[in-house]
């Protein structure tokens, strides 16, 4: 059985690993950090950031999760991103995922999508956004099979993101879904 989690001390060298997958691959790493302390740092940043607080300028509250198998082994993450700011409504979204890419193929994405939505739900979110850009053929499809309706193409000259709405089904579809 899998659950979505936050990140803890004890995870400090799953984290290692999972930034050396990435690294692996060619990829850039997720976490990056360069000591224990470092990342226990990171983790009280995270407990502010969900408060609202410690943000950068521009960003709203958020939280990072990971989606966890019944080891605790973190097979994705990503944040659920909370109100409508500025970077949610027009290039992040509200639900931003990614999986190590040696996991990458087992539908991790789709369940991690699947749960975050139904947290968001849980929050109060009438309406999520998802974006992805043009070329990401596999967030595409992820956001798709999960039932993402289609928006728009959003560019601002930095980004050029695929834009998506996911509804709550609890209750009754907004009425404005334009940005």
């Amino acid at each position: 059985m899998h659950n979505l989690r936050w990140f803890s001390p004890g995870m400090y060298k799953q984290v290692q690993r999972i930034d050396e997958d990435f690294i692996e691959h060619g990829e850039q790493p997720y976490f990056n950090f360069d000591s224990f302390v470092d990342y226990c740092l990171w983790l009280a940043l995270l407990s502010e950031n969900r408060k609202g607080r410690e943000l950068p300028p521009g960003w709203s509250a958020y939280e990072l999760n990971a989606l966890v198998d019944e080891h605790n082994q973190v097979l994705c993450m990503g944040q659920i991103r909370f109100g409508d700011c500025c970077d949610n409504i027009t290039w992040a979204g509200h639900i931003g995922y990614t999986v190590p890419p040696s996991k990458r193929g087992n539908g991790y994405a789709k369940e991690y999508l699947r749960m975050s939505l139904e947290r968001a739900w849980s929050l109060g979110f009438e309406r999520a956004m998802l974006t992805c850009d043009l070329d990401n053929h596999a967030s595409r499809a992820v956001i798709e099979h999960t039932g993402g309706e289609f928006l728009d193409i959003y560019t601002d000259g930095r980004y050029c993101k695929r834009r998506y709405w996911f509804f709550n089904p609890n209750i009754d579809k907004p009425h404005n879904t334009k940005v």
